[in-house]
């Protein structure tokens, strides 16, 4: 019975860690990042761009990589680039002017590194953005 509770608390603690899903970024500026991280260890991210007023006529970049976890940290390799986001699954909104909390990402980036999409940027789990912004 004890090892039966074991279990369960071991299944339970690596279920809350799932970072799987979408994210993104919150942007009011004229730009938009998201990040997904898939089964396989699968990686999308994706910057888009586009000049004020012009939003349909966006220029789209699209990476597909791979990512793996250790800790909180997890690393994200794409297009010859490699990234390392912090996850958080209570990351603050209040930079976005909302007092809440989502699971999120943080970019741990220097600004400086060549073609970094992510960088320093915050990204929040689009589900949990989507439930907020009703």
């Amino acid at each position: 019975m004890r090892y039966l509770l074991l279990l369960l608390f071991s299944f339970s603690a690596n279920a809350s860690d799932n970072v799987l899903g979408h994210y993104q970024a919150v942007s009011e500026s004229e730009w938009s990042l998201s990040i997904e991280l898939k089964n396989k260890n699968i990686a999308v991210v994706e910057f888009s761009n586009w000049l004020a007023g012009k939003h349909n006529k966006k220029h789209v970049e699209t990476h597909k990589g791979r990512w793996s976890k250790k800790g909180n940290s997890i690393v994200i390799t794409y297009n010859g680039i490699t990234e390392v986001v912090k996850y958080n699954k209570s990351l603050s909104m209040e930079e976005i002017g909302l007092a809440a909390l989502a699971p999120g990402l943080k970019g741990q980036s220097k600004p400086t590194l060549k073609k970094s999409l992510i960088g320093l940027n915050k990204l929040w789990l689009t589900k949990k953005l989507k439930e907020i912004y009703k």
